[in-house]
């Protein structure tokens, strides 16, 4: 049943990012985390925000970034590694690898589609205390 799901949400995410036109998906980086948020959940059509919505944070951020293509197509399609203003604001917050940007923003969505604080500067605190060994 987890397959499953997994597969449809996967399934229907990405058919939302090929509805976009490919030059608005290479010219339009976020430059902020509430940007890159909004337009991820404006993209999303109501039964994906809707079943987003029902999962647990902690399995959300899993599934994106581990168990589908969620999070690898947030870190290419904006350019997580490169240069640019959301990039370059996640590496003056002492984050550095695509990925930790991506859980970042994952974590923000779930935060947001469920109308909770996304707690930006306290999730950027506790994934740098994780690295370091520090407790946040």
């Amino acid at each position: 049943m987890y397959a499953y799901l997994s597969q449809t949400l996967l399934l229907t995410f990405m058919i939302t990012l090929l509805t976009v036109p490919v030059n608005a998906q290479e010219t339009q980086h976020p430059r902020t985390v509430q940007q890159a948020v909004i337009t991820l959940a404006e993209e999303l059509n109501e039964e994906t925000r809707q079943q987003y919505r029902e999962m647990e944070e902690e399995a959300f951020v899993g599934y994106g970034i581990s168990l589908s293509d969620l999070g690898s197509t947030i870190i290419s399609r904006w350019e997580l590694g490169g240069h640019n203003t959301l990039s370059s604001f996640f590496n003056n917050q002492g984050l550095h690898t695509p990925t930790e940007m991506a859980e970042v923003i994952l974590t923000s969505l779930h935060r947001y589609l469920n109308g909770r604080p996304m707690r930006l500067h306290a999730q950027i605190r506790e994934m740098r205390a994780f690295w370091e060994g520090e407790e946040p």
